[in-house]
Parts: C-alpha cells; sequence; structure tokens
C-alpha cells in the first residue's frame, strides 16, 4: 500500500456534530467541478469510489479509492455449458 493518495478536490468533509450525523461534506463547487469533469474523460470506469479518512493529526479528507481486485486465475468465468457433467 505504498500508493500515493489522489485526493478529491473541493470535497472536505468533517465530523458530524450530533451522534447521529457521522459526517458532514462541504463542496466547493468550482474545485470539485473540474476535478469531476477530469474524472468523466476517464470512460473505463463506471464508478468512483471515495474513501473519507483521517489523518495522524486527526483532519478528515477525502481521497480516491482505485482499488480493483486482482483477478484469480484459477477461476475463470465460463458461462458455456460443460459436457461432462454426469446428470
Amino acid at each position: 500500500m505504498s500508493e500515493e493518495k489522489k485526493l478529491v478536490e473541493g470535497l472536505y468533509p468533517k465530523e458530524g456534530r450530533v451522534d447521529f450525523v457521522k459526517c458532514q461534506l462541504s463542496i466547493k463547487k468550482d474545485q470539485f467541478t473540474n476535478w469531476y469533469k477530469k474524472k468523466l474523460e476517464n470512460k473505463d470506469d463506471e464508478w468512483i469510489n471515495i474513501d473519507v479518512l483521517v489523518s495522524k493529526q486527526g483532519k478528515w479528507y477525502c481521497a480516491e479509492n482505485n482499488f480493483k481486485p486482482k483477478a484469480n486465475p484459477g477461476t475463470q468465468e465460463n458461462n458455456e455449458p460443460q459436457e461432462d457433467i454426469p446428470f
């Protein structure tokens, strides 16, 4: 996990002030819009995943979550019917 975190520009979280509000998000529209337009250029990904994190100093921030599970070469999806089924 030595990958550098990519911050989400214009999205600012902070801890909720009451116990039933987990997180408050503030959006600086011009910054977030510019960041989002860049993300729309990538047609490969259907989703944008964002994590709300807390730094070692206690400051909340948002970072992209680009995790993609590695394909297991031993398990390949094959939708073709198998002919050696005993029933």
